[in-house]
């Protein structure tokens, strides 16, 4: 029997993206995180509408980084 996952060949990491670098940026998670995102949508060719889904890390689970949730991510960048 085969149980192969439903999703399995169907993700695409279409971009790649990073925020400002530094120690000290006087900025927010939020506010950094959103950059890496913004720029690894205009990385893959995409337009934002093609996009339907997201994923974080350090997810605010499994990491003591309290990082923007999932959630907060989609709302930011105009994601249904």
């Amino acid at each position: 029997m085969n149980r192969e996952s439903p999703i399995r060949r169907k993700v695409v990491l279409a971009g790649v993206g990073y925020s400002q670098i530094a120690r000290t940026t006087g900025r927010s998670e939020g506010s950094l995180a959103l950059e890496a995102c913004r720029n690894a949508i205009a990385d893959s060719g995409l337009p934002a509408d093609d996009i339907d889904g997201i994923a974080v890390w350090p997810d605010r689970v499994s990491s003591v980084f309290e990082g923007p949730s999932i959630a907060y991510m989609q709302r930011a960048l105009g994601m249904k």
